[in-house]
C-alpha cells in the first residue's frame, strides 16, 4: 500500500463502512457454509480449544480442517479390492459381448425367447 493511503481505520477505531463491509462478508459466507450443531464431550471440546488456539485457529475452522482431511481419506465405493474385482468381471464381460447398439441386442434376445 502506498504510503498515506488510507487503511480503513484511524486511532478511534474502524469506520462505518468497515463495519458494513463486515457485515455484507458475513452475510454471504453464511450463504456458502452451513452451521451445523455437535455434542461433544466437555474434555474433548477443552482439547479441541486448546489445539485450536495454539495453533491460532477458531473451533470452527479446527473442526473444518480435521473434517476435510478425513473425508479427503475415505475411500469411494470403487476403492475395495472387492469392488475392483466385480469391475474387472464387468470389464471381461462386456469385452465379449457384441459390438453395437446395445438396446437392439437386447430386444432381439428378449424376443428370440
Amino acid at each position: 500500500m502506498p504510503p498515506g493511503a488510507p487503511t480503513g481505520r484511524d486511532q478511534t477505531g474502524p469506520r462505518v463502512s468497515d463495519d458494513l463491509d463486515d457485515r455484507r462478508i458475513s452475510r454471504i459466507s453464511s450463504l456458502l457454509m452451513a452451521k451445523v450443531l455437535v455434542t461433544l464431550e466437555d474434555g474433548l471440546l477443552r482439547n479441541v480449544d486448546r489445539i485450536a488456539r495454539s495453533r491460532g485457529m477458531s473451533r470452527s475452522a479446527y473442526l473444518a480442517g480435521l473434517a476435510a482431511r478425513d473425508a479427503s481419506r475415505t475411500e469411494g465405493p470403487g476403492a475395495s479390492e472387492g469392488a475392483r474385482r466385480a469391475m474387472q468381471r464387468l470389464d471381461r464381460l462386456f469385452e465379449s459381448s457384441p459390438a453395437g447398439d446395445s438396446t437392439a441386442f437386447v430386444r432381439a434376445e428378449r424376443n428370440a425367447r
